[in-house]
């Protein structure tokens, strides 16, 4: 029983720990998305000269 006790504690606590990753996703993804698109934009413009 100590056993799943300890098991579910990990689990609630990675679970906290990811609800905190989660408040800005968006934020993030949207920024990545731009600097990559950026990155890409200038590589084309580069290759292209």
């Amino acid at each position: 029983m100590e056993i799943l006790d300890k098991k579910s504690n990990r689990m609630s606590r990675a679970n906290s720990g990811v609800s905190e990753c989660n408040e800005f996703p968006d934020l993030q993804r949207i920024l990545d998305f731009l600097s990559l698109r950026n990155l890409l934009s200038n590589e084309l413009f580069f290759t292209f000269l």
